[in-house]
């Protein structure tokens, strides 16, 4: 675009005023054959009243010009009305209409068994069909109809759109692996589907092949920012965090107005411990999302270990506001208050967090931090000791977590956690 507005701007003035002229003469010329088709449409609807094409032609010029999708909706179920046997277009754009509406579940059940009664060898209902079971959360239901769809069109790719999500929802990935290649094969250019691959072939930890993915769909859509970034994530756990910032940063590059760029980009910077820069990062994707959970304890994150805990305690009260029964954003409030020298509201927001930590996975990590807060720390060494021998114990969290800073330069915490890890090397 900036390419364009320079050629623009270099371009002589007697060029520029007749192209203003020929682009304003032929916006006034769309507008009115759109004007010209919506009276003409309006019309024939008027004086064949009883033509269900003249209906149905209306519905699909008010859904696809005007957007309004009741009157589109009302129009369609007249024309199906007046001759249920007209095309099937016209099923399929009520179909349609019924999911963009979001109706319940009957009404679209209904309409998709009319629909098949009518054409029973059609895949197209039976996607629809399997749609609607998915939204109910009725995945054996969808699956049945999205597979009956394949056996009636062997060759319908569209249908693996929705089959093969169904089946990593369920993490069912090598199956989904199995569908997913069968998707690529009727569709290799199809963006979609190698983008799937790279998310299946993730999961199964076959990075390199994720990796050979997630560039396909790059260059399918060298604008495509969600394969920038899921490259970058793959690239991440490979380790190759040069390549895995560059993907990080042309994601962000092709849309400026999506946090997971940010968060993901601030992450490895935060390992790379560049902070500062990861701040920036983490900040953007705060003001991007400020609602979002991950966001505010992310940017909470890099704030603490930019040892800034009073611009971090705005943010904490928000999280802990918005989710008052996560018990990390009590614990994380708890240990900022101590940090700024707050003990007994610090005391307080602790005995809110016991019950709610209870409950946590990681139960005895989490007392140990909060007997650390506390300042008891024969407690505090006793729980870190039967922390470290649950399963997923982070040693070289451990050594960097703000909520342990007050024990650890007692000889036991070494003795207990281990040496301190190389950066970037977690535990094996």
């Amino acid at each position: 675009m900036q390419a364009l507005w320079q050629l623009w701007l270099g371009l002589p003035e007697w060029i520029k005023l007749p192209m203003v002229l020929g682009l304003l003469i032929l916006s006034v010329y769309l507008w009115e054959k759109v004007s010209n088709s919506e009276r003409y449409l309006r019309m024939m609807v008027r004086l064949q009243p009883r033509s269900a094409e003249a209906h149905y032609t209306w519905a699909v010029f008010l859904c696809n010009t005007q957007k309004k999708l009741d009157e589109a909706e009302r129009e369609t179920r007249t024309a199906i009305e007046l001759n249920p046997h007209i095309a099937k277009q016209a099923y399929y754009g009520l179909a349609w209409l019924l999911r963009e509406r979001k109706a319940d579940f009957k009404e679209q059940f209904d309409h998709c068994q009319r629909w098949i009664e009518l054409c029973p060898h059609d895949p197209v209902p039976y996607e629809f069909l399997g749609l609607a079971y998915s939204q109910q959360g009725q995945f054996n239901e969808a699956e049945t109809n999205y597979r009956k769809a394949i056996q009636l069109a062997p060759r319908y790719a569209e249908v693996y759109r929705n089959l093969v999500p169904l089946l990593v929802d369920q993490e069912r990935y090598a199956e989904a692996e199995t569908e997913c290649r069968k998707w690529i094969k009727l569709d290799y250019q199809n963006l979609s589907a190698h983008a799937a691959m790279g998310l299946i072939l993730f999961h199964l930890n076959s990075m390199p092949e994720a990796e050979k993915e997630f560039k396909k769909v790059t260059k399918i859509d060298r604008h495509a920012y969600h394969g920038f970034i899921n490259l970058g994530l793959v690239f991440d756990l490979m380790g190759k965090n040069k390549e895995a910032e560059e993907a990080y940063r042309r994601g962000i590059q092709e849309d400026p107005n999506s946090e997971m760029g940010y968060t993901d980009l601030g992450e490895l910077l935060i390992r790379l411990e560049r902070y500062t820069e990861a701040e920036e990062m983490l900040r953007k994707a705060y003001e991007l999302a400020p609602d979002s959970r991950e966001a505010m304890e992310d940017h909470v994150k890099v704030l603490r270990r930019l040892h800034r805990d009073l611009d971090a305690l705005p943010i904490i009260c928000k999280w802990s506001e918005q989710h008052p029964d996560d018990p990390m954003a009590l614990l994380t409030k708890a240990s900022v208050l101590r940090s700024i020298g707050d003990f007994s509201e610090a005391k307080a927001v602790i005995e809110k967090t016991r019950a709610l930590v209870e409950k946590d996975k990681n139960y005895f990590y989490n007392q140990a931090c909060i007997e650390s807060i506390l300042g008891n720390c024969d407690q505090t060494f006793d729980d870190l000791a039967k922390a470290v021998q649950e399963k997923g114990f982070d040693r070289e969290w451990a050594w960097e977590d703000p909520d342990l800073q007050w024990i650890r330069e007692d000889p036991r915490f070494a003795e207990i956690v281990g040496a301190r890890p190389e950066k970037g090397k977690k535990n094996e």
